[in-house]
């Protein structure tokens, strides 16, 4: 089913993405809904982008037109969740850039969820460093703080248990982000 609306909502997009750039201005304006060629008519698209629909998890760093125009023809707002998959914390960085540069290229329509590196859990200095890099993001705008499920499926202790996320490793992090009143 979520395949299905993603599939229709960027279908709907993609068909007046292009109409944007020619109007230089917002597609949305509920009181003389634009007409559409999409799956909706101007009615239902009208009450759509009225709703001010928001997809809660999404992955996108990339800086494409295309996601702009949608967001904005359909008043389309986003989570957009950092994820971290590898033990590279240059992985992670690079990531983080690219999410970062995104968000802030989509005026007000993409709220960003950071993350941080659970396989670094028993370098020094892990929890200050990890921090610094949540309450960086927190300061310039995230939301939230995702947790992957990687804790409990990849990442080990070094007799080989894997970690879960309620290890003593990330309990400063937690209080951190409790403090804070933010969602983890």
């Amino acid at each position: 089913m979520k395949l299905t609306v993603a599939v229709l909502l960027l279908m709907l997009g993609a068909n007046g993405c292009h109409k944007l750039h020619a109007n230089r201005g917002s597609l949305i304006d509920s009181a003389t809904p634009k007409a559409t060629d999409g799956l909706f008519s101007k009615q239902e698209l009208a009450a759509f982008t009225a709703l001010g629909p928001i997809d809660a998890h999404a992955h996108a760093y990339q800086n494409a037109p295309e996601f702009f125009a949608l967001f904005n023809r359909l008043n389309l707002h986003i989570l957009d969740i950092m994820v971290t998959v590898t033990p590279n914390d240059t992985d992670l960085m690079s990531e983080r850039n690219k999410a970062w540069n995104f968000v802030d290229a989509t005026d007000h329509y993409v709220s960003f969820c950071t993350t941080f590196n659970p396989f670094q859990y028993n370098k020094p200095r892990f929890s200050s460093n990890t921090i610094s890099e949540i309450n960086r993001d927190f300061d310039r705008g995230a939301i939230a703080v995702k947790i992957w499920k990687n804790i409990r499926k990849e990442v080990r202790t070094p007799n080989g248990t894997y970690i879960l996320s309620d290890n003593p490793a990330f309990s400063k992090i937690y209080r951190d982000i409790a403090a804070r009143g933010t969602r983890l």
